[in-house]
């Protein structure tokens, strides 16, 4: 299964007032390049993007009120902002065999360095993020072959201490991938709003 997600900036944005919650929405944060001012229309073309980063802009004037050239521009303004920063595509790793995802919160009380190799033995290292004071938020996908291997990630990291862990269950796919299946998540990761014709050359 494909996600497309989107990246998006409200650190100086400034909101007209309005019945619309933004704070519902999950986004990530990021500095903006220049103070911006979203109204109504703005904060609905990111709710749609939040729903299907893909979303052609005539959908996007379709579903908003607005005609495919302004939904365009109001876009490209968001982006040349900064209040959008990226658009990304994120695959269902069970595509790839793995069975098992584990998020471990760390304490690396050694090297970083030495933690990460560590975990690289364990499974496949997709998510690696530092916090303050040598914490570490980390993501492996396990396959199927490696799951005993989670009960060995406490001692198998000392002398960091693993202070937190969560195991989730990537539920299988319900259909085989095909070799142009695998090219198409290819066109994707690189570039999440692809045309299909481009994908398809």
């Amino acid at each position: 299964m494909l996600y497309q997600f989107i990246h998006i900036s409200l650190a100086q944005v400034q909101l007209h007032k309005t019945e619309v919650n933004v704070y519902n929405i999950p986004l990530f944060v990021y500095q903006s390049k220049e103070d911006y001012v979203l109204d109504k229309k703005d904060i609905d073309i990111l709710r749609v993007f939040i729903r299907d980063s893909r979303s052609s802009y005539r959908q996007i004037g379709l579903s908003i009120g607005l005609s495919t050239n302004a939904a365009k521009t109001r876009v490209k303004k968001l982006m040349s902002s900064g209040v959008i920063r990226q658009f990304f595509t994120t695959i269902d790793l069970a595509a790839f065999g793995y069975s098992k995802i584990c998020y471990l919160f760390v304490r690396d009380t050694n090297s970083t360095e030495e933690t990460l190799s560590r975990i690289r033995l364990l499974g496949q290292l997709f998510l690696e993020v530092k916090g303050i004071g040598g914490t570490l938020l980390l993501g492996i996908a396990i396959r199927k072959k490696d799951e005993e291997k989670i009960q060995l990630l406490t001692d198998a990291l000392k002398p960091a201490l693993i202070q937190n862990i969560f195991i989730g269950q990537a539920l299988p796919l319900k259909q085989k991938l095909t070799r142009t299946d695998f090219k198409i998540m290819k066109c994707l990761l690189s570039d999440s709003r692809m045309e299909i014709s481009e994908i398809a050359k």
